[in-house]
């Protein structure tokens, strides 16, 4: 700008410029003669307030910029390009370190954490990556590709994904996301991890992510439709807690995600969104760990009718492959669907390594065929070696090259394993513990979550942390948060905590920190702590706390998917009064899943269990429950007889909540045995109940099955009017589908009333609502509705 015009932007004192800066818009170029108009533009977008109205890459402005840039300019890389080149082995290119032990000691380490080791050889496979990143940026429409690279731990899959992501964004050929996988499940996991970092979201709370996405989005206070995506965008973000009510947004919306399906579409919109000037690259690194649920969510990807041009390229260890039938099935399943392709890595060859090896750090050759001969071709292996030289103080500077003692090269360690293990050396062995610890809170490590755990084993906090982080054993990450440098010691940390007879108590101690986690009422972080408890031998108190997370998600939706996952984790570990539960949880999942047989065979098991346990309360749910799969499978008067026992046992135990939810059961029973009156003040008094045991998914349905009830007997505006109630709950719920149910409700009494253009634009907003949510059931009702309000109305 200055350049261009001869002065600043904005001129004043240092306040004024500042607050200009801040507000006011950057006034119009005036261009001299001879400057190209279109440069007054490409200027003011550069410098335009909001960072969503410049260039989304460099490599964007740049080919922007190449219009107007002079034909005998030269750029940057080609001013670098011809500069002369000076060897990195060179002694003038090294600042003179003497001789010492103690001075390599202290900058080696430093040197080899300044950046991540130079990319060398694996030129046919970079050249294959990127000729299918080529091809998909210069397709048209919808476009799906996967490759997945194979090969042994340490020999470089994931380096090389780094370097196409990199090379990718640079280029601005497509817009790269990183979603990884570990043996424990994190919040940093997945899809929701890459589209957080992709964001910048990682440590903001949900109102900030609203408001971003509002920003970034463009959205408006006033676009109804898009503030419930965003909504739904930030649920799935950062999940509500169960039994937690969390104040509204700035999209002043709630959404419930409850189903697969329903995640599955915001995942999508959201991948359209950041796809949507170019192709996708989704990396998904150690995708072996992944659940099959992330392979569900790749199966929908590849069949989804978006526009979306996606490119995912997963990394997969073969050793575990070979191991582990269930990854190696699903990986193999993938491939097929998406008839991916597969680029095995093999080892470096010495040539290569002796590069990798120099390019590092500049060795002499003694070193380097040391390390080549250790490491047999496996970057980490050799790069992990240099670091057990620079941390033990091995490295000695010679004439601008470092070399490492005899007694240093010889009989040192010959594995990975060992290499990590003199890692673990250099933590002082009072504060070594901690690095355990650390291992059980998994690769989501918070601040506050490890100081917990650090004094709950004695320790100073401080002290620990900053030991842990010297020895680089952890990387300090911005907002509190650390990680580990390779995911491969994580996983050797866990198999040594395994070994040690205080696992248990490290587990526990784990577990009891991680409530301290800013997202613990998060299923991921749930599921950690169960992990944990179960690993510890604590059996009892996991099943508790998982039970006690289900019940609480139960009442806000019914994501059975997710329940029965829960409920897996705790297989074979449960027993007594904790296996009645268990049985009961899956049998309530199992009735919503439709698998009504399997679901009463549980159910009729959990009651005799609780029968003898002597837990009435639960004996009562589970008649209410087998009560509702009589009625579910065509025998509403043995149902109906279940039920009424049920509501006498919670009236004796004064369970308000319970006698609710099984008034809504015996009401909805009585509604399709035909007595509508004995219904009707059934499910007014269940309303109430709810209303007062704050159970507004439960109310919700009272007002559904009052507005049918209605319906059957010609009173539609009262069935308006329960409808339009049941709606505005479910909308300050944010379930979605309830407020589907209500829209094809309301469209149902329009077309009792003879309102049919009423009808039929109620019908079309309904079935939109159930197609948004993958609910084909919901769908083909609101078609069957069109259907007749086009017979009657005479559009055969």
């Amino acid at each position: 700008y200055r350049v261009l015009i001869g002065k600043e932007i904005f001129e004043g004192n240092a306040q004024e410029v500042l607050r200009a800066h801040k507000r006011n818009p950057v006034p119009p170029l005036t261009l001299a003669a001879g400057v190209p108009e279109g440069v007054g533009p490409f200027v003011q977008r550069i410098l335009a307030k909001k960072p969503w109205h410049r260039f989304e890459l460099a490599a964007d402005a740049r080919r922007a910029w190449a219009r107007f840039r002079p034909a005998q300019s030269i750029i940057f890389e080609e001013l670098t390009q011809s500069a002369p080149h000076v060897s990195a082995a060179a002694p003038s290119s090294v600042p003179s370190m003497g001789r010492t032990v103690q001075a390599a000691k202290s900058l080696a380490p430093g040197l080899l954490g300044l950046r991540p080791a130079p990319m060398v050889a694996r030129e046919k496979e970079r050249e294959e990556l990127w000729r299918v990143v080529e091809q998909m940026a210069g397709s048209t429409g919808p476009q799906r590709q996967l490759v997945a690279l194979i090969g042994d731990a340490g020999v470089g899959k994931s380096r090389l994904a780094q370097w196409l992501c990199a090379r990718g964004h640079e280029s601005g050929l497509v817009m790269p996301l990183r979603a990884r996988y570990g043996r424990q499940p994190s919040p940093l996991d997945g899809v929701t991890g890459a589209v957080n970092a992709h964001f910048g979201l990682e440590g903001a709370d949900r109102a900030l992510v609203e408001q971003t996405l509002m920003h970034r989005w463009e959205v408006t206070a006033d676009d109804d439709e898009a503030l419930t995506w965003v909504a739904a965008t930030a649920e799935w973000l950062r999940p509500t807690p169960p039994g937690t009510i969390v104040p509204l947004g700035p999209t002043g919306k709630r959404f419930v995600l409850d189903t697969p399906e329903l995640r599955w579409v915001v995942i999508r919109r959201v991948l359209e969104r950041i796809g949507k000037d170019r192709p996708v690259l989704l990396w998904q690194d150690d995708l072996h760990h992944s659940s099959s649920n992330t392979f569900e969510v790749l199966s929908r990807m590849r069949r989804s009718s978006s526009q979306l041009r996606l490119l995912v390229v997963a990394t997969a260890r073969s050793e575990t492959l070979a191991t582990d039938l269930d990854a190696a099935l699903r990986m193999e399943s993938v491939r097929n669907e998406w008839n991916g392709r597969v680029i095995e890595l093999s080892p470096l060859d010495a040539a290569e390594t002796d590069a990798l090896l120099r390019s590092t750090l500049p060795l002499d050759d003694a070193a380097v065929a040391q390390a080549r001969e250790q490491s047999h071709g496996n970057p980490l292996f050799a790069l992990q070696l240099l670091h057990a030289w620079a941390g033990g103080g091995f490295l000695q500077m010679d004439k601008g090259k470092y070399k490492v003692p005899a007694e240093a090269l010889r009989g040192r360690a010959i594995t990975t394993a060992e290499l990590w293990d003199e890692r673990l050396r250099a933590v002082p062995s009072e504060v070594r513990l901690a690095v355990y610890a650390a291992a059980a809170l998994g690769e989501d490590i918070r601040g506050e979550v490890l100081k917990a755990l650090t004094l709950a084993l004695g320790m100073d906090a401080k002290e620990a942390i900053s030991a842990l982080t010297r020895a680089q054993i952890l990387l300090s990450s911005p907002n509190d948060q650390f990680r580990w440098p390779h995911a491969l010691l994580l996983e050797h940390l866990l198999l040594r905590l395994g070994e040690r007879k205080d696992a248990a108590q490290i587990y526990r101690l784990a577990a009891n920190a991680l409530e301290k986690h800013p997202t613990s009422g998060s299923r991921r972080v749930l599921r950690h702590r169960v992990g944990n408890l179960l690993k510890a031998g604590d059996d009892e108190a996991a099943a508790e706390l998982m039970f006690q997370f289900i019940e609480r998600s139960w009442r806000r939706g019914r994501d059975t998917t997710a329940t029965m996952r829960d409920l897996d984790l705790l297989d074979r570990h449960v027993s007594g009064h904790s296996l009645a539960k268990y049985t009961y949880w899956r049998a309530e999942a199992l009735r919503h899943q439709g698998h009504l047989a399997l679901a009463r065979e549980s159910a009729e098991s959990a009651l005799n269990m609780f029968a003898e346990i002597g837990d009435a309360a639960k004996q009562a749910h589970s008649l209410r429950l087998l009560g509702h799969i009589a009625s579910d499978l065509g025998q509403p008067a043995r149902g109906r007889t279940q039920v009424m026992a049920a509501i006498a046992l919670f009236e004796r135990l004064a369970d308000l909540s319970g006698r609710a939810q099984a008034e809504v059961v015996l009401g909805e029973i009585d509604y399709l045995l035909g007595e509508h009156e004995r219904a009707r003040t059934l499910l007014s008094e269940a309303s109430e109940h709810c209303a007062t045991a704050n159970d507004p998914l439960g109310r919700a349905q009272c007002f559904i099955l009052l507005a049918l009830i209605s319906n059957a007997v010609g009173v539609y505006e009262r069935s308006r009017r329960l409808l339009q109630d049941a709606r505005a709950v479910f909308d300050s719920m944010g379930y979605r589908l309830g407020l589907a149910q209500s829209e094809a409700g309301l469209a149902h009494s329009e077309y009792r009333a003879f309102d049919m253009p009423k009808a039929r634009s109620g019908a079309v907003a309904a079935r939109t609502l159930f197609q948004e949510l993958q609910n084909p059931r919901g769908e083909a009702a609101c078609e069957r509705l069109l259907s007749m309000i086009a017979i009657d109305t005479g559009d055969y």
